[in-house]
C-alpha cells in the first residue's frame, strides 16, 4: 500500500500482488470506500485484512510519511 492511488497501482503491478477487493472488504465497505477520504479508505482496507483500528491508524501514518506498507495475509 502507498498513500497515492497511482503509486499503489504501480506497486501492485510491479510486484505481481493482489489488490484488496470486494472479497476482502465486503460489498458495503467497497462501496463506502468510493466516498471516503484516501486515509479513511486505506484504514478500512487494512482493517478488512485483520488489523486492529489502532494498527491501521499507525500504518496509515507511515503512508502519510511517504513510506510503503506491505501486508501479507495467509490464505
Amino acid at each position: 500500500m502507498a498513500h497515492s492511488k497511482d503509486h499503489s497501482e504501480n506497486l501492485t503491478n510491479a510486484m505481481n500482488t493482489n489488490d484488496i477487493g470486494v472479497a476482502e472488504q465486503g460489498i458495503v465497505n467497497s462501496i463506502a470506500n468510493v466516498f471516503r477520504s484516501r486515509g479513511d479508505e486505506l484504514r478500512s482496507k487494512m482493517e478488512s485484512l485483520g488489523l486492529s483500528n489502532l494498527e491501521a491508524q499507525r500504518f496509515e501514518e507511515e503512508l502519510d510519511r511517504g513510506r510503503i506498507v506491505v501486508i501479507a495475509k495467509a490464505v
